[in-house]
C-alpha cells in the first residue's frame, strides 16, 4: 500500500505545471547553444574557476619608507630602529642609542598624524611624506642650530652643567638629520663648533672642583682657552686664566694671556661689544705688572705657552704633537691611546677608534 501511495504522489508531482516543457528547445523547434553562460556544469565543463579572488595587499605606507630610505632618520620615521641602529654604528660608530631615544621618538611621531571626526567615532590617521615614499623628518638642522645658540646663552650666563647638557643634545639631534650637499658641510660645522664648547665646559667644571689645587686649575683654565670657541666665550675663559696664572706667580702664563685678550679687542670687527667683557686699561695694566716681575713662571704646569696641542677627551691633559692618538669616530674628539675602544666622554655616543663607514 505504501509503496503504492508513493508512486501515485510521484505520478501527482510529475504532471504538475510545466512539467512538459523540461525541453524547451526541441518542444519550440529550435537549437538552443548555451555555450559556457553558467550552471556548475559549464564550469566544470569548462574547467574555469568562477569563485571570487581577493587581490593581495600592497606594501605598508613603513614598508615602503624603510625600502626606500636613504638615512638613518627615514628608517627611524618608518619604525625600523633596529636598521636605523646598525647604519649608525656602521657609519659612525654609535653605540649608546639610549642617548638617542628621544631623538627616535620625536622623529617617528612626526611622521604620524592623528585627528578626530565625528564624535563616537574612532580617530583616523595617516602619515606623513616630504615627497612620494619618503616620510618628513621632526629633526632638521635650523632646529639644532637654534638649540646651540640657547647653549651658548647659558654659556654666558655661566650655567655650565646646563650648558654641557645643552651641547651634548644638539650632538643627540645632528646624525638623525637629513641633509644635501651644502648642508652636509654645515652638519659637520656644527658637529666641530660643539664639540669644542662640550670640551671647554667640562674643562670648567673640572677647574671649579679642583679648589685646593690651584696648580691644576691653572692648568685647566689654560686648555679652556685653546677650545675654538666664539670670541666673547674665549675673552672670558682667558680673564679666569689671568687671575689663575697671577695667582700662582706665573707672571710669563699671566703675561701671554693678556696679550692674546688685547689681540682679540684690536681684531674684533665690532670692538664696541668686546670692549663690554673686557677691561682693556685693566688688561694693559696687569701686563705691565707681569712684565715688571720679569715675566717668569715660579710653578712648573703641564702647558706650554704658544705650542699647540690637543685636549684629550678623558684626562683633560695635553695630547701633544707626536703623542699616539685615537679619535671618536663622530665627533672627532682626541683621545690618548690608552683610551681606545671606550665610550667617548664628549658626545657620550660612540666607541672610541672605531672603523667606521667614513673613516675608511
Amino acid at each position: 500500500d505504501d509503496e503504492e501511495q508513493s508512486k501515485q504522489q510521484q505520478q501527482a508531482a510529475g504532471d504538475g505545471f510545466g512539467a512538459d516543457l523540461d525541453d524547451l528547445g526541441a518542444d519550440l523547434g529550435i537549437d538552443l547553444d548555451l555555450g559556457g553562460l553558467g550552471g556548475d556544469d559549464a564550469a566544470a565543463a569548462s574547467g574555469s574557476d568562477s569563485s571570487f579572488t581577493m587581490p593581495q595587499a600592497g606594501p605598508s605606507t613603513a614598508q615602503r619608507w624603510a625600502d626606500n630610505a636613504q638615512s638613518a632618520a627615514d628608517l627611524v620615521a618608518a619604525g625600523s630602529f633596529d636598521l636605523a641602529q646598525h647604519m649608525l654604528n656602521r657609519q659612525l660608530g654609535i653605540v649608546n642609542f639610549a642617548a638617542l631615544r628621544p631623538a627616535f621618538m620625536r622623529i617617528h611621531n612626526a611622521a604620524q598624524v592623528t585627528f578626530p571626526v565625528l564624535s563616537g567615532c574612532g580617530s583616523l590617521s595617516t602619515s606623513l611624506e616630504r615627497e612620494p615614499d619618503k616620510p618628513v623628518v621632526g629633526v632638521r638642522l635650523p632646529a639644532c642650530v637654534e638649540q646651540f645658540k640657547e647653549a651658548t646663552k647659558l654659556v654666558t650666563g655661566g650655567k655650565i652643567t646646563e650648558a654641557l647638557e645643552a651641547f651634548r643634545l644638539v650632538l643627540a639631534m645632528l646624525p638623525l638629520v637629513n641633509t644635501d650637499d651644502r648642508e652636509s658641510a654645515e652638519v659637520r660645522d656644527l658637529i666641530k663648533i660643539t664639540r669644542e664648547y662640550i670640551t671647554a665646559m667640562r674643562l670648567e667644571a673640572a677647574r671649579r672642583g679642583a679648589e685646593g689645587n690651584p696648580a691644576r686649575q691653572c692648568e685647566l683654565a689654560a686648555y679652556f682657552t685653546h677650545c675654538k670657541l666664539q670670541p666673547v666665550h674665549v675673552i672670558l675663559g682667558l680673564k679666569v686664566a689671568i687671575k689663575a696664572a697671577f695667582g700662582i706667580k706665573n707672571f710669563q702664563m699671566a703675561a701671554s694671556f693678556c696679550r692674546r685678550i688685547l689681540e682679540f679687542v684690536m681684531a674684533a670687527p665690532n670692538k664696541a661689544v668686546v670692549e663690554k667683557v673686557v677691561k682693556v686699561p685693566q688688561i694693559k695694566g696687569v701686563l705691565a705688572h707681569c712684565e715688571k716681575q720679569g715675566a717668569t713662571d715660579q710653578t712648573k704646569l703641564n702647558y706650554r705657552v704658544n705650542v699647540a696641542f690637543r685636549v684629550c677627551g678623558r684626562s683633560l691633559t695635553p695630547v701633544w704633537k707626536g703623542d699616539p692618538v685615537t679619535m671618536c669616530p663622530y665627533c672627532n674628539t682626541a683621545f690618548k691611546q690608552e683610551f681606545d675602544l671606550s665610550l667617548c666622554d664628549n658626545c657620550s655616543l660612540a666607541k672610541i677608534g672605531t672603523q667606521t663607514s667614513s673613516s675608511r
